[in-house]
């Protein structure tokens, strides 16, 4: 029988811990300066967790949403998950405290996992077998070259599941380009919003959408 992806993943991360790129501090990721090439040569990594702004970034269909409670998160993961399907990419943009972690938890929930969901800042990936297929949680925070990438498998959790990303920016060119966005924002009183961006498939999908 062939492995699942999540087999797959735990089998790859079984045994010494990741070396990863960065020795310090991995809360105090190495800062780059504008222009300097990112992941692959691609862009600049993003470390302030905004989203990236292209010029066709009016065209791409949006949604937004106040989520004044966590039960706002938990209805909104709920009903994105209700829809989503293997292939899917749900990247999470937001600085931290702003609700990225509580909506991957909120989805992951939805999806029928009854166990801790750690988040995965130190793991970078925790993977899951749900009720809707394998589910990859990535936490890309202390990724700084495409090798870190292939360790942690995050080709391979694309190809064979649904993967929920935070620190997208942290990928550069390896981000799909057919995914949802999701930027979380913080408000000073504490109140929080989202702002989801359909991109690839995800155009006509976000549209259909009766969030």
């Amino acid at each position: 029988m062939m492995a699942t992806s999540v087999e797959r993943m735990s089998d790859m991360l079984q045994g010494s811990p990741l070396k990863l790129g960065r020795q310090d501090d991995p809360q105090c990721p190495r800062f780059q300066a504008p222009g300097q090439a990112g992941i692959a040569g691609g862009r600049p990594l993003r470390l302030n967790g905004a989203m990236p702004r292209p010029d066709t970034e009016s065209d791409l269909p949006q949604k937004h949403l106040a989520l004044p409670d966590l039960a706002g998160t938990a209805g909104l993961a709920r009903k994105l998950a209700e829809t989503a399907r293997a292939g899917d990419c749900f990247a999470l943009w937001g600085d931290l405290g702003a609700g990225k972690t509580e909506f991957a938890r909120a989805f992951l929930r939805a999806a029928g996992v009854t166990e801790d969901v750690p988040s995965p800042t130190f793991a970078i990936v925790q993977p899951y077998d749900t009720g809707i297929g394998p589910i990859a949680h990535f936490d890309l925070y202390r990724i700084e070259s495409a090798a870190d990438l292939d360790e942690v498998g995050f080709d391979m959790a694309l190809d064979d599941g649904i993967v929920l990303v935070e620190w997208p920016g942290h990928a550069g060119d390896r981000l799909p380009g057919d995914r949802l966005d999701i930027q979380f924002t913080l408000g000073p009183a504490g109140d929080r919003a989202a702002a989801l961006t359909g991109r690839g498939s995800w155009r006509a999908r976000l549209a259909g959408l009766n969030l």
